[in-house]
């Protein structure tokens, strides 16, 4: 376990710091930027750990995380599936199967029965479906 002190740059201190004071961004982001602080501020693992409640391991892999990629290294890194973004093909194929009868003999489609047959989450149906109002009526002229 390496005791060297964490530099920080002027703009990643100040960062780190924002993170820190952070009422809105998840928990482990807050202590991961706190772990980095108190390693620039010359704080032992074993201080550290008894004042966040966390082992020497989950602080020797954020800081090697940190000096190796710096404030990018903080980030989760989800090991699952690709975020999928809806395509504007995606969306056609939506809208025209929408315009369709469904072939299984029912009036109309379930949000349900489409998303299965285009192969996307039935979130992903309902937005295309809601109707976006007009500008004006966003702000009320």
């Amino acid at each position: 376990m390496s005791l060297a002190r964490v530099m920080l740059a002027p703009p990643e201190r100040r960062e780190l710091e924002r993170r820190a004071r952070s009422r809105s961004l998840a928990v482990e982001l807050v202590r991961r930027a706190k772990v980095i602080l108190m390693l620039a501020a010359g704080w032992s693992y074993s201080e550290i750990g008894e004042r966040l409640g966390c082992t020497d391991r989950y602080i020797s892999l954020w800081k090697e995380r940190f000096k190796q990629e710096r404030l990018i290294g903080l980030d989760s890194r989800y090991r699952g599936a690709e975020h999928r973004r809806r395509t504007a093909q995606t969306e056609a194929r939506i809208l025209e199967l929408t315009r369709r009868e469904p072939t299984d003999g029912s009036t109309h489609w379930s949000s349900y029965r489409l998303a299965k047959e285009v192969g996307v989450s039935q979130s992903s149906v309902a937005p295309i479906w809601t109707p976006t109002p007009p500008f004006a009526q966003l702000y009320g002229e």
